[in-house]
């Protein structure tokens, strides 16, 4: 029995090592990212980079440091890329004639040999194809405080800018007319009404498919149909823990 136990004690001596290294090393993770067409078909020599994620060192703050490693696809579309990294990591791929598209891959597990499993799981990322791109023009903004509320006012989209006396716009592309009522950040209501000055004008809502992660997100073409004269959005959090969120944080419009 002394025998039985003491050999138990030196298996245990000999193991806790490894078992530390375990708990203090970040775990390798390996994937294969398969570039593929709207069809399933593989598109050889696709770029593809994979970026594994681990947490900072003692004294160097929060946060993740990035390991990104580059490659190329083969005939079969497939790049495989190894590295130490948390849970998740990230990948996106690109080619000639393709917008760009990735998404996050996230491991289940963590063995004994401080690996993460699935180990070299496939993942497809479909990219779509760049059809006769045509030249737009592209505004981006940061929140835009609405001037006056109750009352509608016009926002001119050339110009970005609400139109006189309220900014240097001069033509109401857009319509909008605010209410909010707020008391504090668990207790209010907010709601707008968008509408057109012209007779052509309309908007839509566009939702992309949830598989969709490509840089270009949109349909080839805007419907020719469909399009709404007025729309009103509202939003709520009341005291008693009802709510309603103000918008989709996956909505999208065609105007």
């Amino acid at each position: 029995m002394r025998n039985g136990i003491r050999t138990a004690v030196i298996i245990m001596v000999l193991l806790a090592p490894a078992l530390c290294l375990a708990g203090i090393f970040t775990p390798t993770g390996k994937i294969t990212v398969k570039a593929v067409d709207r069809h399933g078909t593989p598109i050889p020599d696709a770029k593809v980079m994979i970026t594994f994620n681990t947490p900072k060192g003692p004294g160097k703050g929060q946060g993740m440091d990035r390991n990104t490693i580059k490659g190329v696809a083969g005939q079969n579309g497939e790049f495989s890329a190894q590295g130490s990294t948390s849970r998740y990591c990230h990948y996106v791929a690109w080619g000639d004639g393709y917008y760009t598209s990735g998404d996050m891959y996230t491991f289940t597990k963590r063995s004994f040999l401080n690996r993460w499993k699935p180990w070299n799981p496939t993942v497809e990322v479909k990219l779509k194809e760049a059809r006769n791109p045509v030249p737009m023009y592209a505004k981006r903004t940061q929140f835009i405080k609405v001037p006056i509320l109750d009352m509608p006012v016009g926002y001119d989209l050339e110009k970005g800018d609400w139109v006189t006396p309220y900014g240097k716009g001069t033509v109401s592309d857009f319509v909008f007319n605010c209410h909010i009522r707020y008391v504090n950040n668990d207790d209010w209501d907010s709601s707008f009404n968008l509408t057109f000055t012209s007779e052509d004008d309309g908007i839509q809502a566009y939702t992309p498919p949830e598989d969709d992660f490509s840089s270009f997100r949109w349909p080839y073409e805007a419907p020719e149909k469909g399009y709404q004269k007025d729309l009103t959005r509202s939003g709520f959090w009341h005291p008693d823990g009802k709510h309603k969120p103000e918008h989709g944080s996956n909505q999208c419009y065609i105007f």
